[in-house]
């Protein structure tokens, strides 16, 4: 079992939604970002050439996992990637970085801020810049790795706002390490965007989520 390749970290992309089945919950009107692909359930041993499938488990590893060390150079990785395709120097007035907010509730013992602690490496690039931890899950649920619920609609229940109201930039910029369906990112933006109607919610994610096999049928 392979649990480290190299990684390089690639400009982000912007999400096409009109060419996958995976995504389904994105439209055109949602404007995400990402940089490599996860190929689901392919496990560590992925040989795609744009596998970040070793870089995404190592960084899901749960607080309880006795490889930490390979989570925590995982969680740097990560913050190199996200300054390589943030141009810092030209955001710290228009962007608010905000995690995804963990499956678990705070007091949880399996609670994981690591998308948090990523973000929050970056300011030893630019101490200036706006990240707010704005979003939680008051009561700990299944996370959509292991099999929870994958329905905006429900998720948008789960998830809440916290009680403290920051002032946002302009764009808030949703940050998580992998975009399945997308379920997540929708109920997100439309908590945000309920208390925040001005603002505009985009996403920037280390991966997608990419099929084994290409998801179209044809005879041959």
């Amino acid at each position: 079992m392979r649990y480290w390749t190299m990684i390089i970290c690639k400009k982000a992309t912007k999400f096409d939604s009109t060419n996958s089945t995976i995504q389904k919950f994105l439209t055109a009107n949602d404007k995400c970002y990402f940089m490599g692909d996860f190929t689901l359930g392919s496990g560590y041993n992925c040989d795609a050439d744009n596998s970040y499938n070793s870089f995404i488990l190592n960084l899901k590893k749960k607080p309880t996992d006795p490889y930490q060390r390979y989570k925590i150079s995982a969680m740097q990785k990560a913050t190199s990637c996200l300054k390589a395709a943030l141009k810092l120097s030209h955001f710290v007035s228009d962007i608010t970085l905000v995690p995804m907010p963990s499956s678990k509730a705070d007091e949880d013992a399996l609670y994981d801020d690591r998308m948090l602690q990523v973000l929050l490496d970056l300011r030893q690039y630019n101490p200036k810049l706006s990240i707010e931890d704005i979003l939680h899950t008051p009561v700990s649920r299944d996370s959509l790795h292991d099999g929870g619920q994958r329905d905006p609609d429900i998720l948008e229940i789960k998830f809440s706002m916290r009680d403290s109201s920051p002032p946002l930039n302009n764009t808030i910029l949703l940050v998580d390490d992998v975009i399945t369906s997308g379920a997540s990112f929708i109920a997100c933006k439309r908590i945000i965007q309920r208390k925040y109607p001005d603002k505009s919610v985009k996403g920037l994610f280390l991966s997608r989520a990419v099929s084994a096999e290409p998801d179209f049928d044809f005879d041959l």
